[in-house]
């Protein structure tokens, strides 16, 4: 901080089409509804064709407007000239945008590991010889020996990847592993504008600020760290060159991801066994959820330390930095394309379960309507009422059921957007709701046969002509 408070204001040259508010959040926004979409698309442990493809058009889009981004600082500081500052804004942009590629070699581990890529759309059932047959290799499995279960859980991960690729899956595969080549390409871009930036970060700039070797804070995890540390600068390089060929920049983070599977089972036998014979997609699902809370706090650390950096540096920046310039504005309202396409997601993911669930709430109507119409009475009857009893009118509404049906029915075009979260609370009351239909039936008494004109002994009213609404007092005899 000393060598920044040495500088003279107005050092750095303004240009919020890098660095604007606007550009920021609309990077930040994009990342986070990606993230919150593959999240929401596990959370019924299956990963549809239909899902996939939405997932990938999003992460297309977004890696698509990183490489154009990374493609314009490369224009701009060969033409114009870019500062030091700035050019570190746009790399950590770029990290925040290759998160994308990261998930989807997440998913495409994911359907590896659950034995197919994308599944299909219907669900898939177990014939009986087929359940017994899992039933018993599991019961096998239980008493198995955890050193043996580790060579069995290495073996069931190879003989899973060879018939994995061994399948005439072409179209599945394209539809998961499509973004992450697109990835593998941005991260050749951007380890060619890093690889260029810190090979010549002595004289980035010189033609646009006050002086060369710009000193830039860096806030990591409390310590400031100058971008001009030749250690910063040495890893840097280190990282940008292991990542800059493209589609081999996928196979460090390849390792790093099967890393797990394939060296730590002699060390934690238990892991492996888990992660290959648990019954279902749970172990697999954990797996994915760890490696995409991995990625949130990653975009998250960059996201502070760029904006702890900018609120450092902006001592030194020309004014005009916070401008609303057309870059910024054009970035906000491109961002309005992913949120609908992110809620149009969540509407066409949610459509099955929707439609079930009117179909339950009909179904619940026209029993409730079918109790209430068992107890009604004719029309243009009146019953009678014992000598000096008060009469007593009944509701109006005579099928509490059909007014409860309407209301859970406008909750759930309400909430037909948003997230399963809204939709399971939902279901918990129309599950209530139907517990406390069949507890009315059980515990509701058979209905007389006799005339709605008919007196109860002692002066009491008949139940059942209650519930009439036109009650006439002068009808009634003692």
């Amino acid at each position: 901080m000393s060598e920044l408070a040495q500088i003279s204001p107005g050092c750095i040259p303004a240009d919020p089409d890098i660095s604007g508010v606007g550009i920021r959040a609309s990077i930040y926004a994009q990342n986070f509804f990606a993230l919150a979409l593959a999240f929401f698309t596990m959370t019924d442990s299956k990963f549809t064709k239909t899902e996939a493809r939405i997932v990938a058009i999003q992460s297309r889009m977004i890696i698509l407007t990183g490489c154009a981004l990374l493609l314009s600082a490369f224009v701009q500081a060969k033409t114009f000239g870019m500062s030091t500052y700035h050019a570190v804004v746009t790399l950590n942009l770029g990290w925040v945008n290759s998160s994308n590629t990261f998930l989807h070699l997440f998913l495409y581990y994911y359907n590896l590991f659950t034995s197919g890529t994308a599944q299909d759309d219907e669900e898939q059932t177990l014939s009986p010889s087929q359940s017994r047959d899992a039933a018993q290799g599991q019961s096998d499995l239980r008493n198995q020996d955890p050193a043996q279960g580790t060579v069995q859980s290495r073996r069931s991960f190879l003989e899973r990847m060879s018939d994995f690729l061994e399948k005439n899956e072409s179209e599945k595969i394209l539809i998961v592993f499509e973004p992450a080549i697109i990835g593998s390409l941005h991260f050749t871009i951007l380890s060619a504008f890093g690889l260029w930036f810190w090979g010549t970060f002595s004289t980035f700039g010189a033609q646009v600020q006050c002086q060369p070797n710009f000193p830039i804070p860096i806030q990591i995890l409390g310590h400031t760290i100058m971008v001009t540390s030749p250690v910063v600068r040495k890893a840097s390089l280190v990282i940008y060159s292991a990542l800059v060929i493209p589609f081999f920049n996928l196979i460090p983070i390849i390792i790093a991801l099967y890393a797990p599977v394939l060296f730590l089972c002699p060390c934690i036998p238990f892991f492996c066994f888990l992660l290959a014979y648990t019954s279902g997609p749970t172990a697999p699902r954990l797996f994915f959820y760890f490696w995409c809370t991995v990625i949130l706090v990653m975009d998250i650390m960059i996201a502070v330390v760029t904006e702890s950096m900018i609120q450092q540096v902006e001592s030194v920046v020309q004014p005009g930095e916070s401008r609303w310039t057309y870059g910024q504005t054009l970035a906000l309202f491109l961002l309005c394309l992913p949120v609908v396409d992110f809620f149009y997601a969540i509407r066409e993911l949610t459509k099955p379960e929707r439609d079930r669930m009117r179909r339950e709430i009909r179904r619940m109507r026209r029993m409730g309507m079918s109790r209430a119409g068992g107890t009604q009475v004719e029309e243009g009857t009146r019953p009678r009422h014992g000598l000096g009893q008060r009469e007593e009118r009944p509701s109006q509404d005579t099928n509490p059921f059909e007014r409860e049906g309407d209301q859970l029915e406008e909750e759930l075009d309400s909430f037909c957007g948003l997230p399963r979260l809204f939709l399971r609370g939902l279901r918990m009351r129309h599950r209530r709701l139907q517990q406390n239909l069949s507890q009315g039936e059980a515990d509701a008494p058979a209905a007389p046969e006799a005339s709605p004109r008919t007196s109860s002994p002692l002066g009491h009213r008949n139940p059942v002509s209650s519930q009439h609404n036109d009650i006439n007092p002068d009808t009634s005899t003692s």
